[in-house]
């Protein structure tokens, strides 16, 4: 198709304008990758600015390809005018799944109703109270196959990483796999990523759940048949990622969510509670995205009327019916190691109630017990098995009446004929009132200030 001089006219001047306004702030070229339709009669104006005339245009110094190919094509229209193309943008569209395409399946479950493999699940507590024991011995039970705890059934025999930050695999790990009668050649460590130096040598450095999960996920594809890979804890592993943000915390936790439905793996990650009151689902250290992306998460809390009890209970359950919690004590195993003894019982209490005892209620059910501990023992010195059969039957457990004595500074006194022990009042002292001792510091000042 030939041009009349009109059209050439109409050209050049489009090719100033485009050449010109490349270089102004705001303007947008559009790569020739982008250019999905041709036009072999018209030419697209790039802008829509008014026309600035100028002497010949310089063409910008550009890599090859991608704008170059876009102005070779704007600079030699007007010799080729058949290959001049029309620009257009790629729209966002919505990609939709109608719901009889997909094909519905079980959950398949690590821990049955419980722990899900394919998911993340969060177990959180404060330091001291064995979560780092109980995630040893889920790789334990995964690495042999064995029974869970409190009649449930088997755990599917596979393989398990750890990434453990806190614990060192050869003086602690090693040893508690062990006592938990772990099948050791079936637990792997992640302990660090190995990445090229400056000098084109190799160097170390701590795994990032931003940018190592490709890292995490070729050592899974080495094993035969991973099940379990545990995060102890989560918070080691942010590289830098604001804990208490929700959109750092879900663009972290979303590719390890994926990464575990991909593969087929259970994801179990530690945390830490914080020092705030409130219900459980509010205490776990940072932001509230963590317990919001996992399908389950679990606190490790002490008995508040037991202090060697560790319970274990649900904060939420998306996909298991198992509502009860658990509970262990934490023995000595015949390799000096620290390992758990299981209740066959379920924990019906839920961890709620058994936090807001642990904080709101402890200091009146401490308050209430320490009133009646001083008037049983305000008349006489009483046998300490009868102190204890007492407080049973008032309602109170053991192990808030041995509060209760320390508060009071009850003495203890063998005595010589019987042998028994007996629990008595200091003598030195009158009893101190339990409201000074336990309530707050206002109150205490004013109680001095009125004598």
């Amino acid at each position: 198709m030939k041009h009349s001089p009109q059209d050439c006219e109409t050209i050049n001047s489009k090719t100033n304008d485009a050449t010109s306004l490349a270089g102004q702030s705001g303007v947008k070229i559009i790569p020739s990758s982008h250019l999905i339709e041709q036009d072999n009669n018209n030419i697209e104006p790039l802008a829509t600015k008014p026309t600035t005339t100028t002497s010949e245009p310089t063409k910008p110094k550009m890599e090859k390809g991608g704008f170059d190919t876009l102005f070779d094509e704007i600079f030699n229209s007007s010799k080729r005018p058949s290959e001049t193309r029309k620009t257009t943008y790629i729209s966002p569209k919505a990609v939709l799944t109608c719901a009889s395409s997909v094909k519905p399946m079980p959950v398949e479950w690590l821990w049955p109703e419980k722990i899900a493999i394919g998911k993340v699940t969060l177990i959180s507590g404060d330091p001291g109270l064995g979560k780092s024991l109980l995630i040893t011995e889920m790789a334990a039970k995964v690495s042999t196959g064995e029974k869970w705890p409190a009649g449930h059934l088997n755990a599917p025999l596979g393989d398990v990483i750890m990434l453990s930050a806190e614990d060192d695999p050869a003086d602690t790990i090693r040893p508690r796999l062990d006592a938990a009668g772990a099948d050791a050649g079936r637990v792997h460590f992640l302990e660090a990523v190995s990445v090229s130096d400056q000098n084109n040598g190799l160097a170390q450095r701590s795994f990032s759940l931003e940018r190592d999960i490709t890292v995490l996920e070729e050592a899974l594809s080495e094993l035969s048949d991973c099940r379990l890979v545990t995060i102890d804890p989560i918070s080691a592993y942010l590289d830098g990622a604001n804990s208490h943000n929700n959109a750092d915390v879900r663009a972290l936790l979303a590719p390890l969510a994926d990464f575990a439905a991909r593969n087929g793996v259970a994801v179990v990650v530690v945390t830490h509670l914080n020092k705030g009151q409130g219900s459980a689902l509010h205490r776990t250290m940072g932001s509230v995205a963590f317990v919001a992306a996992a399908r389950a998460a679990f606190v490790v809390i002490k008995d508040p009327d037991d202090e060697t009890r560790r319970l274990v209970l649900p904060i939420k359950n998306n996909l298991g019916n198992d509502v009860d919690g658990l509970a262990y004590r934490i023995s000595e195993a015949p390799n000096n190691s620290p390992k758990l003894d299981w209740e066959t019982e379920p924990v019906s209490e839920s961890a709620d109630d058994f936090l807001s005892r642990a904080n709101s209620e402890e200091r009146s059910v401490l308050q209430d017990a320490c009133n009646w501990l001083g008037e049983l023992l305000e008349a006489k010195a009483i046998p300490a098995k009868e102190v204890y059969a007492s407080a049973i039957e008032a309602g109170y457990f053991k192990r808030t009446i041995e509060r209760a004595k320390a508060q009071l500074k009850v003495v203890s006194v063998k005595q010589a004929s019987s042998g028994k022990w007996v629990w008595k009042l200091p003598e030195a002292k009158p009893r101190q009132s339990p409201t000074q001792n336990i309530g707050d510091v206002d109150d205490l000042v004013n109680n001095q200030g009125s004598l």
